[in-house]
């Protein structure tokens, strides 16, 4: 399978092999996921740009909890002056959920 930066792929769900566990590779919760790939490396592992959707509802609030807590952050440190010429989508932080897998263990949608 050739893959390229912009494709649409799922991890497919499978177990965890003493090798996953070395390469790091993959882990139980990655199974089912379903993402972007944003960039391809020369060892054949693969980032990943998940979709929030396709996490599971604990691990979506949670992300969604770093989300909101980082975007305060952010805005507290940003000038009166700088915040008010902000759009309102320029006020949102969005941060990404990106993961490490092998290509082996995605397939194209």
């Amino acid at each position: 399978m050739k893959l390229k930066t912009g494709t649409k792929v799922k991890i497919e769900k499978r177990e965890v092999t003493p090798q996953d566990m070395a390469d790091r590779l993959y882990f139980s919760y990655f199974g089912g996921l379903t993402g972007v790939v944003d960039r391809i490396f020369d060892d054949g592992s693969v980032c990943v740009d998940v979709d929030l959707e396709s996490l599971s509802p604990e691990a979506r609030e949670r992300h969604k909890q770093m989300q909101k807590a980082e975007n305060e952050r952010w805005l507290n440190s940003v000038s009166a002056e700088a915040k008010r010429k902000l759009t309102p989508e320029q006020k949102k932080l969005r941060i990404s959920y990106k993961i490490l897998v092998s290509q082996a263990d995605l397939r194209p949608l």
